[in-house]
């Protein structure tokens, strides 16, 4: 605290290795104002306070473990056994995983750099991208594993995802979605970047009483998509479109060498609680958090979905994608579509799927509804969201905070399409307020 009152003083007065004493009475003023009124908010609450240090003993002895829930803001507090359970039971269902002896940081910092200078010298690849994708040996790291619990589904199963930051091929994932995800957007409209995009298409979409909803979602689709043949789409996407060199200076050949340098390096750490390190390179699909890996995942749907999407549009319905979330409608009886959902599954053994249907859907952060002649939607929340935001008396800048109702609010007003839900949604933007107060 001193040392930064200090600092601060001596910016405005742009004095230099000073600290006089009227400085240093104010900075221990200014900590002690602010141990006081800390201490006086802390919670008197007996029962929390024998739980809260029971926690604190607990997760000392390695006897629970504190993780942050996957798509929500809460903690999930679970046995070391079930971590390693589930783990275990994880890595054996996707069959994703091979286990190495030792680890393989240095070989990919080496086959990366001989890699990325043999394309240089052969002309395959601009010389100006070496430095920019070449691995920094100092400070290159092994990604590691971890896990998300989602507490919003049944079982609370595990969220892989492997943290690459300083991975030696994380520059060169970048760099492929960077130069592909546009082209894929550009040539994939149906794909969406937000519930906005959405809504557009709802309220020029009408609808009937043989209308109806349905939702599916792909089942692993990061870890199961296979990788020469989602390599493969990605060169069928820029032949078809006639794009012979991506930006005019990369050839298709050279995009197709990097992806599979990328997924043929896939290496990661994983510590399990109470137990050592052990490395593993992932087989079939690409690391969740890779940038690469999701444009190769979107490219890979978009063929498998290519022969449905045309059909939707013969049929005058939607069809839309959201990752891997598809939202879409149909004239045809429950029983039809659910019969052809079902072989739509098998088309690919890589890709299965889970639908679900009923007098509404719910999507993105929208649930839709039909009613004649358009959609009804309003504002939807997983059953895991909680109504946490910044308390009120908050020190960050005014803006921040006058942005949290206005967002909300603007939220609730573009997808709300009928009063009522509007009324509903704006309450409960009222009673999440008082609570943060």
């Amino acid at each position: 605290m001193k040392d930064k009152v200090a600092e601060a003083w001596r910016r405005e007065t742009r004095t230099v290795g000073r600290n006089p004493i009227l400085v240093e009475q104010f900075a221990n003023r200014l900590e002690e104002e602010l141990r006081s009124t800390i201490s006086k908010e802390t919670a008197t609450d007996q029962t929390v306070d024998r739980t809260l240090k029971r926690f604190q003993k607990e997760q000392k002895q390695g006897k629970v473990i504190f993780r942050q829930t996957d798509k929500s803001k809460v903690f999930h507090v679970d046995r070391p056994e079930n971590y390693i359970n589930k783990s275990a039971a994880y890595m054996k269902k996707t069959d994703a995983y091979q286990e190495v002896e030792q680890s393989p940081l240095q070989g990919m910092i080496d086959r990366t750099e001989e890699l990325l200078r043999d394309l240089v010298n052969r002309k395959l690849l601009p010389g100006k991208y070496f430095e920019k994708l070449k691995p920094n040996p100092t400070e290159a790291e092994l990604p590691h594993l971890y896990y998300n619990p989602k507490d919003h589904k049944v079982g609370e199963p595990l969220r892989p995802i492997v943290s690459g930051m300083k991975s030696p091929t994380q520059k060169i994932s970048a760099f492929l979605d960077q130069i592909i995800r546009p082209i894929f957007d550009k040539f994939t409209p149906y794909s969406l970047s937000n519930s906005i995009e959405l809504l557009k298409h709802l309220k020029n979409h009408g609808t009937t009483d043989q209308t109806l909803l349905y939702t599916f979602d792909i089942t692993d689709l990061y870890t199961m998509i296979p990788q020469q043949e989602s390599i493969l789409a990605v060169c069928e996407m820029l032949g078809q479109n006639r794009i012979n060199k991506v930006n005019g200076e990369i050839p298709i050949n050279t995009v197709r060498t990097l992806f599979k340098h990328v997924l043929e390096n896939a290496f990661f750490a994983l510590q399990l609680p109470g137990q050592e390190a052990k490395y593993y390179k992932q087989i079939r699909g690409g690391p969740m958090g890779s940038e690469c890996t999701q444009v190769l995942a979107d490219v890979y749907m978009r063929q498998w979905e290519k022969e449905f999407k045309e059909q939707q549009e013969r049929d005058g319905e939607l069809y839309f994608r959201f990752r891997d979330d598809i939202f879409l409608t149909t004239k045809k009886s429950k029983e039809e579509m659910d019969r052809f959902l079902i072989e739509l599954g098998k088309k690919d053994k890589n890709i299965g799927l889970t639908f679900e249907t009923g007098q509404f859907v719910d999507y993105l952060d929208i649930r839709v509804s039909v009613e004649i002649p358009n959609f009804r939607t309003k504002v939807f929340r997983k059953l895991a969201a909680q109504p946490y935001i910044l308390p009120f008396n908050s020190a960050h800048p005014p803006h921040v905070m006058k942005n949290i109702p206005f967002s909300a609010l603007l939220r609730a007003v573009r997808i709300c399409s009928h009063i009522d839900n509007l009324a509903e949604e704006i309450e409960k933007v009222r009673i999440t307020l008082l609570l943060n107060k």
